[in-house]
């Protein structure tokens, strides 16, 4: 977070995302991924930290975008990404997550990807279709080249 003015540790700021409060940890450790304490005002809260984690990591990003908050709702799936930032050495304690928020949070940002999403899809379905007409039109050329 170089350019940011540090703060003394245990300085209350509000996230930039949420507008929640937020305590300043001190020294980040760069051991702790893939989220770390911050030592300045730009830092987030958990929850907000967590959500631009799971947005710009695959493959949790698609999921997030796909499903949104919906599958982060599921006891397993958010057990699971415990266990990521628990491998990681995360210094994020589970109980400094809001669930609920962070859910939202992401069925909002879903919701302003869905018409990018839906364009895709579409893409990727005239993608399919074409590749499957080809297919069949090499198929059928090779099946008249073997007929005498």
């Amino acid at each position: 977070m170089s350019g940011h003015n540090t703060v003394p540790q245990g300085t209350r700021v509000l996230c930039p995302d949420c507008g929640r409060p937020c305590i300043v940890a001190g020294s980040p450790d760069e051991a702790h991924q893939p989220l770390t304490r911050s030592n300045t005002s730009e830092g987030r809260c958990a929850t907000c930290a967590l959500v631009k984690w799971v947005t710009e990591t695959p493959p949790l990003d698609r999921l997030a975008r796909e499903q949104a908050g919906v599958a982060f709702r599921r006891s397993h799936v958010r057990e699971a990404v415990l266990k990521m930032l628990a491998v990681g050495n995360c210094p994020i304690a589970p109980a400094e997550i809001d669930w609920p928020v962070f859910s939202e949070r992401l069925d909002e940002i879903a919701a302003k990807a869905a018409p990018q999403v839906a364009q895709y899809n579409e893409s990727l379905e005239r993608l399919k279709a074409r590749s499957a007409r080809e297919a069949a039109e090499r198929k059928a050329q090779n099946a008249g080249e073997e007929t005498p």
